[in-house]
C-alpha cells in the first residue's frame, strides 16, 4: 500500500489551441441563439455591430468552449474517476476528451494543445481536525506568496500560482448538498486535508514543471511531477521552516534600500512591503521607523493613515503567532504536515 504522501492527482487541467477545425459548421450558426445536442451557442454584438460566436459543450467530465482566443478544454481528471480519491491516469484523461470533441465534431490534436492551467494535489487522513492546523499554517511565510484564510483552511497565492490547505469532506458534503446529492460516500472520511498546488498561468506552469503541452504531460513520470510538487512545498511554501521559530532578521539599513529600489519600479507597493516585514521577528520595534524614514517620503497622509492601520493589524497577527511558537504546541502539527505532504 502506498504512502499518503507517494499518491498524487492531477485535481484541475485546462488546455487550450488555436489550432481545431470544426467538421459540422452547421452547429455554429451565428445569427442565431440555438442550442443542439447540449452545446449552446451564444452570439456576442460588439459596439461596432460585429457578431462573435461562442460555442460551449459542458458535460458532468468535460468543458469545452469554442472562442476568439480558440479552443479551451477543462477538466478535472481525479473527479472523472473518483469524487475524491486521487488518481493518475492521464491516457484515461485523453481518451475522454478526445471522445467529448468527436461528438460535437471538432478535430484537434489534444496531445499538442497548451496547458494553462494545472492543479497538483495530495491529501491525507489527518490526526487532528483539519481546522486545527490553521494557526500552525499561519505561521508559514511563503515567498513572493500572500496567505489568506481559506474556507475550511488556509490559501498562499500570487497572481500566478495558489497553494491551498482545506478540508475535502467539508467541501464535498457542502457542495453535495446544494445539488441536493447523496454524500454518504463521505461518511466514513473523517480529518481528510487535502493540499493543492494550482498554476494558474501557462508561464506559472512552465516556470514550475518545465510542461507546456498535455502530450509533454503524459509523457512525464508520475514520480517526477511528485518531485515537482515537493519540492515546491518545501521550497516555497515550508521554505524549509522546519524549526517554527527561525524567521529572519530584520536589518533597517538593508531593508530601506530595498524598498526605495522596488518602489521606483512599483510607487503604489507599501502593502508588498508591510507583507514581507510580516516574516520578520523584531519587525515591531521598526515599524515607526519605517514609515517616517520612508513612507512619508512618497505617500499622501491618507495613505499614511491606512498603512498605519494594517500596521496594527499586522502586529496583533505577528503577536498571537509569536504566543503559538513560544508555546511550541503546534510543532508536532508541522512536523506531520511535512511527512504527509513533503
Amino acid at each position: 500500500m502506498q504512502k499518503d504522501n507517494k499518491i498524487i492527482g492531477i485535481d484541475k487541467l485546462v488546455l487550450t489551441t488555436r489550432d481545431y477545425n470544426i467538421k459540422n459548421f452547421n452547429l455554429l450558426d451565428s445569427h442565431s441563439l440555438t442550442t443542439k445536442k447540449d452545446v449552446d451557442f451564444e452570439c456576442l454584438i460588439d459596439s461596432y455591430g460585429n457578431t462573435k460566436t461562442t460555442a460551449h459543450h459542458n458535460t458532468d467530465k468535460v468543458n469545452i468552449s469554442i472562442g476568439a482566443k480558440g479552443l479551451k478544454i477543462q477538466c478535472n481528471p481525479n473527479k472523472i474517476i473518483n469524487p475524491y480519491k486521487l488518481t493518475y491516469n492521464l491516457g484515461y484523461t485523453k481518451e475522454i476528451i478526445n471522445n467529448e470533441l468527436h461528438k460535437i465534431g471538432i478535430d484537434t490534436d489534444i496531445n499538442d494543445n497548451n496547458i494553462c492551467r494545472l492543479d497538483i494535489a495530495k491529501q491525507s487522513q489527518m490526526k487532528q481536525k483539519v481546522s486545527d492546523y490553521n494557526l500552525t499554517l499561519m505561521q508559514l511565510t511563503a515567498k513572493r506568496m500572500q496567505g489568506k484564510d481559506y474556507e475550511t483552511g488556509m490559501q498562499f497565492k500570487n497572481t500566478q500560482r495558489k497553494f491551498i490547505f482545506y478540508d475535502k469532506r467539508a467541501e464535498l458534503i457542502h457542495n453535495y448538498k446544494k445539488k441536493k446529492l447523496n454524500h454518504s460516500f463521505i461518511d466514513k472520511e473523517h480529518n481528510l486535508m487535502r493540499a493543492e498546488l494550482q498554476m494558474l498561468t501557462s508561464k506559472a506552469v512552465f516556470n514550475t514543471t518545465k510542461i507546456r503541452t498535455f502530450n509533454k504531460l503524459i509523457e512525464t513520470p508520475k514520480e517526477q511531477v511528485l518531485n515537482i510538487y515537493n519540492n515546491y512545498l518545501m521550497n516555497n511554501i515550508i521554505n524549509d521552516t522546519k524549526v517554527i521559530d527561525i524567521q529572519g532578521k530584520f536589518n533597517f539599513e538593508t531593508e530601506q534600500d530595498i524598498f526605495e529600489n522596488f518602489y521606483l519600479g512599483k510607487p503604489n507597493a507599501w502593502a508588498y512591503h508591510l507583507r514581507e516585514l510580516q516574516a520578520r521577528d523584531n519587525y515591531s520595534t521598526r515599524l515607526n521607523n519605517i514609515v517616517l524614514d520612508f513612507y512619508s517620503k512618497y505617500y499622501s497622509s491618507r495613505t499614511i493613515i491606512r498603512i498605519k492601520k494594517e500596521m496594527q493589524l499586522i502586529e496583533s497577527r505577528h503577536i498571537e503567532i509569536n504566543n503559538i511558537i513560544n508555546n511550541k504546541k503546534d510543532t508536532p502539527q508541522l512536523t506531520e504536515l511535512i511527512q504527509k505532504f513533503a
